[in-house]
């Protein structure tokens, strides 16, 4: 498959500044080419081929919500050499949108109807425009969203997820054996470094249950008073932020969560020191499903792990060769669609894992769990995501030439 650029110096689309300032066009290629690709920095489209296009704004921003901080409507920004020779199916304009996740369809913006009519004003054909969406079910909502509206299918949809926390010099032996074997481990970590609903609910209850004392936690800076209410529990208010301001800020590893991100950083002293590794991921009442780096933080550390974040997160990760179903777990919580309901069942969990004796947890990990946790980093440093997504490309795009010679 041909992958088209304008230059071989810059982006595809680098006039936009919200484009150019994504990433370098050398690190674009050395995520997505592989042998099956060639490329070629022309504007003279002689063969069938994609042209990539990366963004990284959240979805309203780049679909044309122009009242958003750097809004902007990239189809209607595409040059016009580039619409024609998609309208001619001579290219596919791909649109890379892996760095930020979410929801197309919001309470104030509606990103599928923006992205159709622009479409239809540019006369594009149908599936000459393919979306790599973080949001791995952004295909089926668009779907839904056209059967609503009576509105015959478009747009060709893939999900895609970046290249997650890969090419760390890992230690040889998976941290939860090293804090295992420590005299007196920490149950868990959970590193909350930014503030979120579904965070503040989760450092409430973790101090509500009395399990920070053998815990690593960091978290509970907010800006705002008014951030502190409960969300996905039934609680008193004023007992909730009684709890929380008498227990947080704290912070096991950085000293400033405002100015310092330690997103693509793994800190291994916390994996090392804590068996159970908490992940509260970025999305959690969303109904799309999106991941970031802290689902595969302790995959790559290998850390068992429970995931807070939107329903059957953990069953999708199996799509990538992944076994997170740990023998004495209960994670059923992951596929309880109902958020109060899979906040409660996710901490009784976490809770029923606290209270375990230290040689219980031993023996899982030890036993139990080793061969599987070292089984999935070998996976986690195999697997190539960007590599992934263009397979998918390629499979998508093979069928649509073949349909429009």
């Amino acid at each position: 498959m041909i992958f088209y650029f304008d230059s071989s110096k810059e982006v595809n689309l680098d006039h936009i500044h919200q484009i150019k300032e994504v990433r370098p066009l050398h690190k674009i290629l050395e995520r997505l080419v592989t042998r099956d690709v060639e490329v070629r920095y022309t504007k003279d489209y002689t063969d069938p081929g994609l042209y990539i296009v990366e963004v990284s704004k959240h979805t309203h921003q780049w679909t044309g919500h122009l009242d958003s901080y750097h809004g902007f409507n990239l189809l209607a920004e595409t040059p016009q050499y580039v619409v024609d020779a998609v309208k001619e199916k001579k290219i596919r304009l791909v649109i890379l949108s892996t760095v930020e996740g979410g929801n197309f369809e919001k309470d104030f913006w509606d990103g599928f109807t923006s992205l159709h009519d622009t479409m239809q004003s540019l006369g594009l054909p149908k599936y000459g425009l393919v979306i790599v969406s973080a949001n791995l079910k952004a295909g089926e909502q668009y779907l839904d969203w056209c059967k609503r509206n009576n509105i015959e299918p478009t747009i060709d949809w893939l999900g895609g997820i970046e290249n997650p926390l890969q090419g760390y010099r890992l230690p040889p032996t998976v941290c939860a054996i090293t804090a295992a074997h420590r005299q007196e481990p920490k149950d868990f970590s959970s590193l909350n470094r930014s503030p979120s609903l579904h965070r503040i609910d989760h450092l409430y209850t973790l101090a509500n249950l009395g399990l920070l004392n053998n815990a690593l936690v960091s978290g509970g800076q907010v800006s705002r008073e008014g951030e502190i209410v409960p969300t996905f529990i039934d609680c008193k208010e004023k007992h909730f932020k009684a709890v929380f301001n008498a227990n947080y800020p704290r912070s096991v590893d950085f000293t400033n969560l405002t100015e310092e991100n330690p997103a693509n950083c793994i800190n291994f002293k916390i994996h090392d020191n804590a068996i159970l590794s908490v992940v509260t991921e970025t999305w959690y009442e969303d109904p799309g499903l999106t991941f970031s780096e802290k689902a595969f933080r302790p995959i790559a550390t290998g850390n068992p792990q429970m995931i807070l974040g939107q329903p059957e997160i953990t069953k999708y990760l199996s799509r990538y060769g992944y076994n997170l179903d740990f023998k004495g777990l209960d994670l059923s919580f992951d596929n309880e669609f109902d958020h109060k309901k899979r906040f409660v069942a996710f901490h009784n969990t976490l809770r029923y894992w606290c209270n375990l004796p230290l040689e219980r947890k031993r023996h899982y990990v030890l036993n139990e769990w080793r061969d599987q946790l070292e089984e999935n980093r070998r996976i986690h440093e195999s697997n190539n995501f960007g590599k992934f997504i263009t397979d998918d490309l390629i499979e998508s795009s093979k069928k649509y030439f073949s349909m429009n010679p």
